[in-house]
């Protein structure tokens, strides 16, 4: 009676550590899953902005470029476009 009962309490004891293994394997998978999609989403979203910030860049590079052929003056391009005197003195280099 009592080997069967150790015999019982071993074996319960084995299926309990088993699912607390599987349980923690399982967990783990959801979470690498989770952090995934999670991570992909992010990447993402941060392209989109990063596309969006090159984008608007682009556009007051291409006015300022415009603006320079013109004559404005460096003060008048910086104020309408947002542009740096460093973003302006490199503009010049290109059309030297």
């Amino acid at each position: 009676m009592i080997d069967q009962l150790a015999y019982s309490a071993a074996n319960h004891f084995g299926e309990l550590e088993t699912s607390f293994i599987l349980g923690r394997k399982r967990g783990q998978e959801e979470g690498r899953l989770e952090g995934r999609a999670e991570g992909r989403l992010e990447g993402r979203a941060e392209g989109r902005l990063e596309g969006r910030a090159e984008g608007r860049l682009e556009g007051q590079l291409k006015i300022a470029r415009q603006m320079l052929v013109k004559n404005f003056t460096d003060e008048l391009i910086k104020e309408l476009t947002g542009l740096s005197q460093e973003d302006l003195d490199g503009l010049k280099g290109e059309h030297k």
